[in-house]
């Protein structure tokens, strides 16, 4: 049954196919403003709770312009049936190139190969996306080469590039990227690697000091007044506020803890687990800003989600260098593989432009 909404996050979902042009979205505002929204938005509730907007994002923008609600329908179901929701309703109902189609395909197949079991366990097969978009499994297989690379995918979204184009740059872009990793491993016995001390020193007076490092290495080098490792396993614990005792950052709660001031650089590999947790815990009102180091990859789902919140992001110039940790000689260093970037959650543009804005750009999400 149709419902109304002011606003929902977007999933990654409704991201898949590439905005229409400019007039198109004008048209699209004024049949609404004329006529009404004749069809509902889609809407789903994630494993993390959270309801999204898996469909309409036009329909979404185009409704908070003209100032009304969006009508939504809630999709029921798991991630499987929302993703073949997307392949019935969405690659096929515009006008896209093979290569288009073949990346919005590779995107929904989340099956292994070899894996048994019901789909609706599994997800879906490549050969199952790729008949459905009307591809070659080889086109897809190959979209999938680079779909972990937001560049890449958005430029053939966006029709600058085909998939074998944008395949061929990928491959090339890891060879280069392995060189590198190579060139490091030989330059350090360790492959324990550290967060620069000057970025650390402003990010301490962007927070007003740190009170947890719910990611820290085994050195514990950063200085929080508390330390997660991996030992202790952040994401299964109850809270991330400040436990009991002196020198808390905000008030006090009734069972003596009080909302943390988080530094996050978590294994990039677990980004998007990290960055869901994190908005819990602020939604919750056990951390009361943060700053997050992550890998430069906009357009993913946990970016967009800290993002469409209007938290400030640090673009940082150039590849951020780490420090060597221990056992590795003091001359070492080590280069990221690609860019990488700062969200500031709770913490004001002004303050992050202050700290930052001379090794980076500061960017901010405007909603009208």
């Amino acid at each position: 049954m149709p419902t109304t909404v002011t606003t929902l996050p977007l999933h990654g979902l409704a991201l898949l196919l590439p905005e229409i042009p400019a007039d198109e979205f004008d048209a699209l505002v004024r049949s609404i403003a004329e006529s009404g929204q004749q069809v509902p938005a889609t809407s789903w509730v994630a494993d993390d709770g959270v309801e999204y907007l898996i469909d309409g994002r036009h329909r979404a923008r185009a409704c908070e312009r003209l100032g009304i609600p969006l009508v939504v329908e809630r999709l029921e179901g798991d991630e499987t049936a929302a993703r073949a929701f997307i392949l019935a309703t969405k690659i096929m109902r515009r006008h896209l190139t093979p290569s288009q189609r073949a990346v919005a395909a590779a995107a929904l197949a989340t099956r292994a190969p070899g894996q048994r079991g019901s789909t609706a366990a599994l997800g879906l097969t490549q050969d199952q996306v790729a008949r459905a978009a009307g591809v070659s499994v080889r086109l897809v297989r190959a979209a999938r080469t680079f779909l972990d690379d937001t560049e890449l995918t958005l430029a053939v979204l966006n029709g600058a590039l085909t998939v074998t184009e944008a395949s061929g740059q990928s491959r090339a872009d890891r060879m280069r990227t392995t060189a590198e990793r190579l060139s490091a491993a030989r330059t350090s016995a360790t492959d324990e690697w550290l967060t620069p001390l000057w970025l650390i020193e402003r990010v301490e007076r962007a927070l007003g000091g740190i009170d947890g490092d719910v990611a820290a290495e085994p050195g514990r080098s950063i200085p929080a007044r508390w330390h997660l490792t991996a030992e202790d396993d952040a994401l299964s614990i109850d809270s991330w506020a400040n436990p009991p005792g002196p020198g808390t950052s905000d008030a006090v709660t009734d069972e003596g803890c009080s909302p943390s001031r988080i530094w996050m650089n978590p294994p990039w590999g677990k980004a998007h687990l990290f960055v869901r947790r994190l908005l819990r815990e602020v939604d919750a009102g056990h951390v009361s800003r943060a700053v997050i180091l992550l890998p430069a990859r906009l357009g993913t789902e946990y970016v967009t989600a800290v993002t469409q919140r209007g938290y400030p992001r640090v673009e940082l110039t150039g590849r951020l260098r780490f420090e060597p940790g221990r056992g590795a000689a003091p001359t070492a260093r080590g280069e990221a593989p690609f860019s990488s970037m700062l969200i500031g959650v709770g913490v004001k543009a002004s303050v992050m432009y202050q700290e930052f804005h001379d090794v980076g750009v500061v960017v901010q999400a405007v909603r009208s």
